[in-house]
């Protein structure tokens, strides 16, 4: 009977032996599969992701955008006109219909000055403010003038609209203003005229250019009837 009992220990230790070993080894196996098996390294960075859908993006799109689009196919010569060329004066040259030959200093070739095709405006607002042309007609404004194809000239030569007098290319009224001139010094540049308000001792009978001694430039008055110039040096 001890015998049978002491044979029944053994079986019993070795079998508890036997499992909590058998535990032990697949506790630390299984942490550590769990721990390096499905990891950041087989689905991380390098599969699906931002390279190659990125990649082909930007590339093929950007490039094509701006060059086609660009100014060089829209801008800027598509209307036609010559602009920028010489006309009047010597060569002599010639501007094309949608231009009109402009002169710096508007003195319509005179002394065989020179002019730069330039395009007509396509509109102009509806103000008067009468100015004299290169082809001797007076216009509302200077637009209109170089929407016929004539720049403003301020060398005389027009008929003065009723109840004024030139001034440069435009006119001032007669008995309630005098020409002002500033003398531009700079070559090919044109004058300055304005028209000023008449001193009240200057709109009388037999008023002469000493009723403007008082003004600026008026030691420097020329008068013809009763219309008063003054004239200022250049600066």
């Amino acid at each position: 009977m001890k015998a049978s009992l002491f044979g029944l220990s053994v079986v019993l230790v070795a079998a508890f032996t036997a499992a909590c070993g058998s535990g032990d080894q697949d506790g630390t196996t299984s942490s550590g599969t769990a721990g390096t098996g499905t990891g950041g390294s087989s689905t991380g960075g390098t599969g699906t992701g931002g390279p190659s859908t990125g990649g082909t993006g930007g590339a093929s799109t950007g490039g094509t955008g701006g060059a086609s689009t660009g100014g060089a196919s829209t801008g800027g010569t598509s209307t036609g006109s010559g602009g920028g060329q010489p006309c009047g004066g010597k060569p002599g040259g010639i501007c094309e219909s949608g231009d009109f030959c402009d002169f710096p200093d508007d003195l319509c070739a005179a002394a065989d000055g020179q002019g730069v095709c330039t395009a007509k405006p396509e509109a102009c607002p509806d103000n008067v403010d009468p100015v004299c042309a290169c082809n001797g007609v007076v216009f509302n404004n200077a637009c209109e003038a170089q929407a016929a194809g004539y720049d403003v000239q301020a060398l005389g030569g027009c008929t003065p609209p009723d109840g004024q007098f030139a001034c440069g290319p435009g006119f001032c009224a007669e008995g309630g203003e005098y020409c002002q001139v500033q003398l531009n010094d700079v070559a090919g540049q044109p004058h300055i005229y304005s028209c000023k308000p008449l001193p009240a001792n200057c709109v009388t009978a037999g008023a002469t250019c000493s009723c403007l001694s008082g003004a600026p430039c008026g030691d420097n008055c020329q008068q013809t009837e009763t219309n008063f110039t003054l004239t200022c040096p250049g600066g």
